[in-house]
């Protein structure tokens, strides 16, 4: 991935404006060096996801304590 958008040139990722990423570190890191100008947007499928993996434990610790 990292070599793809190097070859972008920095010409181009300097004008990048706003990228949504999964919330992986490694995406977060790749963009934050090579897009400096970049404004960091989770994207909204990987964060409902991460939610929703969140509500059910809740509701499963609930369900076993009753």
């Amino acid at each position: 991935m990292k070599e793809t958008l190097v070859g972008w040139g920095t010409q181009v990722l300097e004008q990048i404006e706003e990228v949504s990423i999964d919330l992986w570190v490694g995406y977060k890191n790749v963009v934050t060096e090579l897009m400096p100008n970049a404004q960091l947007v989770a994207d909204r499928f990987h964060v409902m996801t991460q939610i929703n993996r969140e509500l059910d434990t809740q509701r499963k610790r609930e369900k076993r304590h009753l």
